[in-house]
């Protein structure tokens, strides 16, 4: 019997299917060439796919659940001691905190507009601007 929770279920389905889905997900090179990828590599690649940004991992890892990641991985890749199971919780890692931090710029930005004066705010609206312009993004 599994005393897994649901966030660690849904994210373990995930990560089966995902590394299914790319055979060698973890290598770069071909024959002799063939190297780990790097965490940041693989995070990015975690970050690109539209199913991982459902998962609220970044809470996860400020959490006492932060073990989340590990446990499941462990479910994936049964080797808590080798190189790819490392490589895999350090990217799903840094995709969270990068999850964050955008998210965080997200409300910042929200903030900031929030605070312009309404008329300012709706003429920048009215021609086609984003208000992120306004915070000085482009």
């Amino acid at each position: 019997m599994s005393t897994s929770s649901a966030p660690e279920r849904e994210l373990a389905d995930f990560l089966a299917t995902w590394t299914r889905r790319r055979p060698g997900w973890q290598f770069v090179g071909t024959g002799g060439n063939r190297r780990l990828r790097s965490a940041e590599a693989l995070a990015r690649d975690l970050l690109d796919d539209a199913e991982f940004a459902e998962f609220r991992v970044a809470e996860w890892l400020r959490t006492p659940e932060g073990r989340i990641v590990e446990a499941a991985v462990s479910q994936v890749l049964p080797w808590p001691g080798s190189a790819e199971f490392q490589l895999l919780v350090e990217a799903i890692s840094l995709a969270a905190k990068a999850k964050a931090k955008a998210k965080a710029k997200q409300r910042q930005h929200i903030r900031f507009a929030l605070r312009l004066p309404l008329p300012w705010t709706m003429s920048v609206w009215w021609r086609g601007f984003p208000v992120q312009l306004a915070c000085g993004e482009s």
